[in-house]
């Protein structure tokens, strides 16, 4: 059974040195159940619950159904729902400002980005908000190399204090991706919105006489 390779393996690399988040991080599994693998070897072989999900993640997580073609205005198409999603909206801003904490939504957001539109690299600026127990220089470069943008375009980030709430083992920072166009900014908006006026409609739709009332 999978489950009980991926415990070994943890087990394996937790007696090697490595930290609970590195190796979540490497297996793809929440630090939770590494730390509970790590401590107690029966229970998490026999916790039907975390089988449950496990399963589910192979099955749904690993799947390959969806290839895409990702052309110049495919990646427009793309980055815009991104946007839609995560990005900051005129009038509250005049620049293209797209926020998270995942790391692999915003690679992907500045990648489509590069590939739909032409932009001038020079305008790109990155403002993180981090913990204060958490290392700026180091996550600068982290950030710098997932987004191919040098730390020389970082702003000054923010710093917040811990409190009793609950923060994720793995968290490492929120970045806040910024383009400096506000050209760029309506396309992106132009793009989304047609899409609604266009989609919306069909997709709502309804014949009557096929609703139970």
């Amino acid at each position: 059974m999978r489950h009980l390779e991926t415990v070994e393996r943890a087990r394996e690399l937790r007696k090697s040195g490595w930290s609970i988040r590195k190796i979540a991080k490497e297996l793809a599994v929440r630090s939770s159940f590494v730390s509970r693998w790590c401590e107690d070897g029966t229970q998490a072989s026999t916790n039907k619950s975390y089988l449950h999900y496990y399963n589910l993640r192979q099955k749904y997580l690993n799947q390959d159904e969806i290839t895409l073609n990702i052309d110049n205005e495919n990646a427009k198409f793309v980055a815009s729902m991104l946007y839609w999603c995560e990005g900051s909206k005129y009038p509250s801003t005049g620049l293209v400002t797209f926020t998270s904490s995942d790391v692999d939504m915003v690679r992907l957001f500045v990648n489509l980005l590069r590939r739909g539109f032409d932009l001038n690299e020079s305008k790109f600026r990155v403002k993180l908000q981090l913990h204060s127990d958490q290392n700026v220089e180091e996550l600068s470069i982290y950030w710098s190399n997932q987004l191919a943008i040098p730390t020389i375009r970082f702003i000054k980030p923010t710093i917040t204090n811990k409190t009793k709430s609950r923060y994720r083992n793995n968290y490492l920072g929120t970045c806040s991706l910024r383009y400096g166009d506000y050209s760029v900014l309506l396309r992106l908006m132009g793009i989304y919105k047609r899409f609604a006026v266009v989609t919306i409609p069909s997709l709502l739709k309804i014949n009557m006489e096929e609703v139970a009332i």
